[in-house]
């Protein structure tokens, strides 16, 4: 009867290149989803910039006008800052799936 370890066959298969590197491959954080949540918190936050800042400094009267004001600032630095910040979440919970991936994997033969 063949011996059935995890040193047996799962430890030839940790030790051949082309498997180390699939496996890097597949944990390492996609780019493109990084990528992909910088662009939608930069969109994010400036489209809350935008419309905070309109919002404090629209003036409806007779006729509409926007008056640019200390708080037409800081309502864009308010609304930047909550639209960055809400994408935390999303950035938080993919790093966090990578790091759990890369601890049920272990470190992979050449060291990385």
């Amino acid at each position: 009867m063949a011996n059935c370890t995890t040193s047996g066959w799962r430890g030839q298969l940790d030790s051949d290149p082309a498997v180390n590197y699939i496996k890097r491959a597949v944990n390492k954080p996609a780019r493109n989803e990084r990528d992909f949540l910088r662009i939608a918190a930069f969109a994010t936050a400036l489209s809350f910039a935008m419309m905070g800042a309109v919002l404090v400094s629209i003036r409806v009267s007779p006729h509409v006008a926007f008056i640019f004001s200390f708080w037409t600032v800081l309502a864009f630095i308010v609304g930047a800052l909550m639209g960055w910040y809400l994408w935390e979440i999303p950035r938080r919970r993919a790093e966090q799936r990578t790091l759990e991936r890369e601890q049920d994997d272990g470190p992979t033969a050449s060291g990385s």
